[in-house]
C-alpha cells in the first residue's frame, strides 16, 4: 500500500473510532463532520437533512421572483389556475403518455411557486417560461444568475418551450413577446462571453447557425397552419390540436433574426456554430417562398401583421437576397 493510501487508511480509522478532532486541522472542518455524520448518524435522519437543504438550495433559485405571484389577488389566482387548466387540456389532447405526476409538478410551480420537497426540479427554461414576469429587467436578472456556462443552453430552449407552453392561451403571448424582448433582442445577437479555464469567448446565446434553422422552420410550420387541410392532417396523422389561431415566436423576432443570419453569413471564420450551414440557406428559401404565396384558409389578424411585417423586412432584406441569389445544389 502506498504512503498516501495508508494515510487516508488511518483517517478513515479516525473517524470510525470517532476521533475527528485532529482530521479537522487537516482537512475542511465541515467536510470531517459530515462524514463524522455519514458514519455515526441515523440514514433516515441525513436522508431528511439532505433534503431539506436541497430543497431551500431549489427555493432559493426562484426566490427573487417569488412576490410575481399575486397570491393575495382572488381574481388573478383565479385566472391563473384558469390558463394552467387549458395548457393542461392541450396537453392531454396530444400526449399518449401524459403523466400525471410531472404536471402536477409543474402545476404547483405555475400555481403558486411553492414546489413539494420530494418534487423534482423544474429545468431552468421551464422555471423561467412559468414565471409572472412583468418586466424584461427580471428576466434578463435571472437569466443572468445562471452560469455563463448554461447560458447557451437555457437561450436555446427558453423561447420556443414559452411558444409551445402558451399555445392554447393565445391571450398569455405577452409573455413570450417580453422573453423576446428581454434575450433575443440586438444585445443578444452572436452574444459572445469568456469561458473555461482558458477564458476564450464563446457563444453563450443560441448558435447563430442553430436559430436560423429553428426560426426559419417556426415560420414555415406557422403560415403552413393558416390551412384547414394541413391543421386536419396534423389532428389525424399527429394527434396535434391546433386551431390556426395560436401565436408565434417568429412574429415579434424578425429582427433578432435578421441579425443573426448576417453575422453567419458575413462570419469569416470557422468557430462551430457562428457559419450558416446547408439546412440554413434551404429554410430561408423556403420560408420565402411560402411568405411570397401566402393563401391562408383561416383568417387570423396577427398571422397577417406577421406576412405584412415579413414583406417588408425579410423579402426585401439585403441578406435574404443575397442566400436566394445563390445557385441551389
Amino acid at each position: 500500500m502506498s504512503k498516501i493510501s495508508d494515510e487516508i487508511a488511518n483517517d478513515f480509522l479516525d473517524l470510525l473510532n470517532g476521533e475527528p478532532g485532529n482530521l479537522k486541522k487537516k482537512y475542511n472542518e465541515k467536510l470531517v463532520d459530515e462524514f463524522n455524520e455519514i458514519i455515526t448518524g441515523d440514514p433516515k435522519d441525513l436522508q431528511k437533512k439532505y433534503q431539506n437543504e436541497a430543497y431551500e438550495k431549489y427555493l432559493e433559485k426562484f426566490s427573487p421572483t417569488v412576490h410575481l405571484w399575486r397570491l393575495d389577488d382572488k381574481q388573478w389566482v383565479k385566472n391563473r389556475k384558469s390558463i394552467w387548466e387549458r395548457i393542461i387540456d392541450r396537453e392531454k389532447q396530444e400526449d399518449d403518455d401524459f403523466v400525471k405526476s410531472y404536471w402536477e409538478e409543474a402545476g404547483r410551480f405555475f400555481l403558486r411557486a411553492k414546489p413539494r420537497k420530494n418534487d423534482n426540479e423544474l429545468y431552468v427554461y421551464r422555471r423561467m417560461a412559468y414565471t409572472p414576469f412583468t418586466s424584461v429587467g427580471q428576466i434578463r436578472e435571472l437569466y443572468m444568475k445562471e452560469h455563463v456556462s448554461l447560458r447557451r443552453n437555457l437561450h436555446e430552449q427558453l423561447l420556443t418551450y414559452a411558444c409551445r407552453a402558451y399555445r392554447s392561451v393565445p391571450e398569455e403571448f405577452h409573455r413570450v413577446q417580453l422573453i423576446a424582448e428581454a434575450l433575443y433582442c440586438e444585445d443578444y445577437v452572436a452574444k459572445k462571453e469568456l469561458m473555461g479555464h482558458a477564458k476564450k469567448p464563446e457563444f453563450s446565446v443560441y448558435y447563430p447557425r442553430d436559430f436560423i434553422v429553428s426560426y426559419t422552420s417556426e415560420v414555415i410550420n406557422y403560415l403552413e397552419r393558416s390551412k384547414s387541410d394541413y391543421l386536419d392532417n396534423l389532428r389525424q396523422v399527429h394527434n396535434q390540436h391546433w386551431t390556426g389561431h395560436e401565436r408565434s415566436f417568429s412574429e415579434v423576432t424578425i429582427e433578432y433574426f435578421l441579425g443573426v443570419l448576417e453575422y453567419a453569413v458575413f462570419n469569416d471564420s470557422d468557430e462551430y456554430g457562428g457559419v450558416i450551414n446547408d439546412r440554413g440557406i434551404k429554410g430561408v428559401n423556403e420560408m420565402c417562398t411560402l411568405i411570397e404565396s401566402y393563401k391562408p384558409d383561416i383568417e387570423d389578424e396577427n398571422r397577417h401583421k406577421y406576412i405584412e411585417n415579413a414583406y417588408a423586412n425579410i423579402i426585401n432584406n439585403d441578406v435574404i437576397n443575397k442566400i436566394r441569389e445563390r445557385p441551389n445544389k
